[in-house]
């Protein structure tokens, strides 16, 4: 068994409500309200390069996920009611330019086809829910899938949108925002995947034979013969008693 981590390696904001904002290097997903009107409404965008692990063994597109989880420092957690998305973003506008993304283009000059960023199933859409404390801790479970689509078919780079859903429509003020640290520290959001190449594992044998320093022991019972010794001789015949 391996364990592989991965730290994000982008992490952009994007606004509904200012539509040509771009906040790289930030993770905020959720809705604020204030006398009943958005004040902003954040999807995040992510990467994660997993041909780059920070630790542990780079993972082939043949292994056996046995969990794939994503940890961050939470720094603001308010509305626990809120739930979250994660989804796939669909080709091409999956690559993304994390200093130039925007809720209306994915690249400068460049718009997403549906703004907040296109997604794409399968895999199934990962639903949260918001955590009810801060702290270094497990944010969202079950990216195995994901992960092995993002290894047998987009090159290792798995990028993901961060939506809040449903939008939350009431209170009048209310706040349901999540906040981890931005990318590049042990403190951020990391992918940690536990994981094992079945092309790796030992064959089940029934029945083994155990060895010896000349190859595999014969069955019980028998006695192979020494190569290149002689046979023994014939035994010779005695003759028959003569009868009085």
């Amino acid at each position: 068994m391996a364990v592989s981590v991965f730290y994000s390696q982008h992490d952009c904001l994007i606004d509904a409500v200012n539509p040509t904002f771009n906040g790289d290097g930030y993770f905020d997903v959720g809705v604020v309200r204030v006398g009943g009107a958005k004040t902003f409404q954040y999807n995040e965008l992510q990467m994660f390069d997993l041909n780059a692990p920070d630790s542990g063994p780079t993972p082939p597109a043949s292994i056996t996920v046995e969990s794939a989880e994503l940890w961050g420092l939470v720094n603001t957690a308010l509305g626990v009611a809120s739930t979250y998305n994660l989804n796939r973003l669909d080709d091409p506008h999956a690559a993304y330019i994390d200093s130039e993304a925007t809720w209306t283009n994915w690249k400068n000059a460049n718009a997403w086809s549906v703004g907040g960023g296109d997604i794409a199933t399968p895999p199934a859409t990962v639903s949260y829910a918001h955590p009810s404390t801060t702290g270094d801790q497990l944010v969202i479970a079950g990216l195995g899938p994901l992960v092995l689509d993002a290894l047998a078919s987009r090159a290792g780079l798995l990028r993901v949108v961060h939506q809040q859903n449903p939008i939350v429509g009431s209170p009048d003020s209310s706040t349901y925002v999540l906040n981890i640290g931005g990318p590049g520290t042990a403190t951020n959001c990391r992918l940690i995947l536990t994981w094992h190449d079945p092309s790796l594992d030992i064959p089940n044998i029934d029945h083994p034979q155990a060895s010896t320093m000349l190859g595999a022991r014969p069955p019980s019972g028998s006695r192979p013969a020494s190569a290149g010794a002689p046979s023994p001789p014939a035994r010779p015949q005695h003759p028959t008693r003569r009868q009085p």
